[in-house]
């Protein structure tokens, strides 16, 4: 695993700033700042979607956007050399670049299903989230892909995943074979005494990381989404990454050793952040309708509710990001 963001940390320790820690740990920073981005296009056509607010949808969208990459889990990948944020971004940008199934070219299908190659050679776990995603998101609208599609897509995939297999081939053939420091240093030899990576329920990890009221928004908004029509296809996927965060937890917060789950989580807090803003958005919007007394008042307040959780999100992610007393990951990449 890792493919990707190992070629972008060696592109990086070339570039003339900080030390090698820093740069090192600078594509993961950036990939979390385009994972950002790519929340915030996918919350707003989910909230397009759902009604057509071009006021509202800009700043619930980047509420949504930020609630989940200010969050604590979000934080600390980004801090890490190799962190799980690319592999994240990946998944975010398969989701908006589907191709349709009336799509007859074959150049699409084929770098498409290179995309989804690379994003499982970067991550085994985030390539199966986003098959998952993909494939429930067909069942849900009912465009079934051509065969001559998913056979260009399959081997566009499976192309791309024997060129990065080539590094394990060789491997054996190079001249300090038997240096095998990365395998010793791997998660099994420390998940021992790397305390801080104790699995956590998930309802605590989330009311954690975007807060309890959060999370309930989310539930509200990922049950409308899935009712109507006009957002089910969007809500689907976001519920399939939910669920799989459900199923296959990630552990919080080690330390030492690495969760390859860790993109599954961190796609997860993407999905219920997008589902509380349409939470907040369809609130909002029923309000503004009705003929209540202070309703366009309580759906002031309601957005401004929604900004509020993204201060105190970023509020509780300043401990956890803060690397300033670890000296052990420098250490390590000295090393």
């Amino acid at each position: 695993e890792g493919t990707l963001s190992s070629v972008l940390m060696q592109a990086a320790s070339f570039l003339p700033i900080g030390g090698r820690v820093l740069r090192a740990s600078l594509p993961s920073a950036l990939c979390l700042a385009v994972a950002a981005r790519l929340a915030y296009a996918l919350t707003a056509r989910l909230l397009e979607q759902n009604a057509w607010t071009p006021r509202l949808t800009p700043f619930l969208a980047l509420a949504a956007a930020l609630t989940a990459t200010l969050a604590p889990t979000w934080q600390l990948e980004g801090t890490i050399a190799g962190g799980a944020t690319l592999a994240a971004a990946l998944v975010l940008a398969g989701l908006l670049l589907r191709p349709t199934a009336d799509t007859r070219d074959a150049r699409v299908w084929l770098g498409f299903g290179a995309f989804v190659g690379l994003t499982t050679m970067e991550s085994h776990a985030a390539g199966a989230v986003l098959l998952v995603a993909l494939a429930t998101q067909i069942f849900a609208i009912g465009q079934v892909p051509p065969r001559r599609g998913v056979a260009l897509a399959a081997g566009g995939a499976l192309a791309v995943i024997a060129l990065c297999a080539i590094p394990i081939a060789v491997r054996p053939f190079a001249s300090r074979a038997w240096v095998h420091l990365g395998y010793t240093l791997s998660s099994a030899s420390v998940s021992g005494i790397d305390t801080a990576a104790s699995r956590s329920s998930i309802s605590s990890t989330w009311f954690a990381e975007v807060g309890v009221i959060a999370c309930v928004l989310a539930l509200g908004g990922l049950v409308w989404g899935l009712i109507r029509a006009r957002t089910r296809w969007i809500a689907v996927p976001l519920a399939a990454l939910v669920i799989a965060d459900v199923i296959f937890p990630a552990t919080r917060g080690g330390l030492l050793s690495f969760d390859p789950l860790a993109p599954v989580r961190l796609i997860a807090l993407v999905a219920l952040a997008a589902c509380a803003a349409l939470g907040v958005h369809s609130a909002a919007v029923a309000l503004q309708r009705s003929d209540l007394p202070f309703a366009r008042a309580a759906a002031a307040l309601l957005v401004a509710f929604g900004f509020a959780v993204v201060v105190v999100t970023g509020e509780g992610s300043a401990g956890p990001a803060d690397r300033a007393t670890q000296d052990a990951g420098e250490g390590g990449t000295e090393e």
